[in-house]
C-alpha cells in the first residue's frame, strides 16, 4: 500500500515538472519573439546604437524591455511553431521589421544630415573635419555639432519615450507570426525619404540663399575690379556671414527639426 502511494506521488511529481517544462519553454519560445525584434532596434537605431554605447548594453537595454513588455504583448503572440524552420522564419519577420523600424528613424534623421551638410558648404567648413562620437568616425564640423545638438534636444524634452511608445505600437501594426506587408512597408519608407529631403532642403534654404547672395556678388565685384584678388576676400566673407546666420537660425532649425521628428514618430503611432 505504501509502495503504491510513493509511486502514485512521484508520478504526480513528474507529470507537475513536465508541465511546468513546458510552460517555462513556452513563456520563453514568447520572449525570444520579443527580444528578436526590441534587439535588432536597440542595435540598430539612432539615440541608441551610437558608437560609444557598447554592443552588451544595448543587448541589455533590449532585453530589459523585452522582459517590461513581456506581460502586454505575451498574449499576442502565437503558439510555438512545430519545426525548427517555422521558428526561424518567425524569428527573421521580427528581424524584419526590427530593421524597418530602424531605417525609418533613421530615414527621418537624413533631414538633420542633409540640412547640416549644405550648411557645412555654404559656410565653408567642408573640409574641418572632426571626429564624431555618435558615428566613431571623423565628419564634418556641423553636421557633428547638428547631431549632438539634436539628439541633446531629444533627450533633454523626453522625446525618446516616442521611439519606446513606437516600439511597444509596432506590436499592433505588425502581429508577431503573421504576414508582412512587404509593400507597404517599402511605399512607407520612400515617402519618408522624400519628405527627408524636402525638410533638409527647407532647413538648409536660408544658407542656399546666401551662397546665391554671395557667390553673385563675388562675380559682380571679379568683373568691376579684375585686379582684385577675389578668392582672397571671399572667403573670409562667406565664413563671417555664414557663421553669423548660423548662430542666428540654428534654435530655429533645431525646433524644426524636432518638430519634423515629433509629427512623424506620432503617425506610425496608431490612435
Amino acid at each position: 500500500m505504501n509502495c503504491a502511494i510513493f509511486i502514485s506521488y512521484v508520478k504526480g511529481q513528474f507529470r507537475k515538472k513536465m508541465q511546468l517544462s513546458q510552460i517555462l519553454s513556452v513563456e520563453v519560445y514568447k520572449l525570444l519573439i520579443i527580444f528578436a525584434r526590441i534587439g535588432i532596434i536597440f542595435m540598430t537605431m539612432p539615440l541608441f546604437s551610437t558608437a560609444f554605447v557598447y554592443a552588451k548594453f544595448r543587448l541589455s537595454m533590449a532585453l530589459a524591455l523585452s522582459f517590461i513588455m513581456y506581460p502586454v504583448i505575451a498574449k499576442s503572440i502565437p503558439a510555438a511553431p512545430a519545426t525548427i524552420l517555422e521558428l526561424t522564419c518567425v524569428i527573421l519577420n521580427e528581424a524584419m521589421i526590427g530593421i524597418f523600424f530602424s531605417l525609418f528613424v533613421n530615414i527621418i534623421f537624413t533631414a538633420l544630415e542633409i540640412a547640416s551638410a549644405q550648411t557645412t558648404f555654404s559656410v565653408g567648413f567642408s573640409h574641418s573635419m572632426v571626429f564624431d562620437p555618435f558615428q566613431g568616425q571623423q565628419t564634418m564640423l556641423l553636421n557633428s555639432f547638428a547631431f549632438i545638438t539634436a539628439y541633446a534636444l531629444l533627450f533633454v524634452l523626453d522625446l525618446h519615450h516616442l521611439l519606446l511608445q513606437a516600439m511597444y505600437d509596432s506590436y499592433t501594426l505588425f502581429i508577431p507570426g503573421k504576414g508582412i506587408p512587404v509593400d507597404d512597408m517599402f511605399n512607407y519608407l520612400i515617402k519618408t525619404l522624400d519628405k527627408s529631403f524636402r525638410i533638409g532642403a527647407e532647413i538648409s534654404f536660408p544658407f542656399i540663399a546666401l551662397t546665391f547672395v554671395m557667390q553673385t556678388s563675388m562675380a559682380v565685384i571679379a568683373k568691376l575690379m579684375p585686379q582684385l584678388n577675389i578668392l582672397f576676400l571671399a572667403m573670409p566673407a562667406q565664413i563671417y556671414f555664414g557663421m553669423h546666420l548660423f548662430a542666428i537660425i540654428i534654435g530655429m532649425i533645431m525646433m524644426y527639426f524636432v518638430q519634423y521628428f515629433t509629427e512623424t514618430i506620432n503617425n506610425f503611432i496608431p490612435v
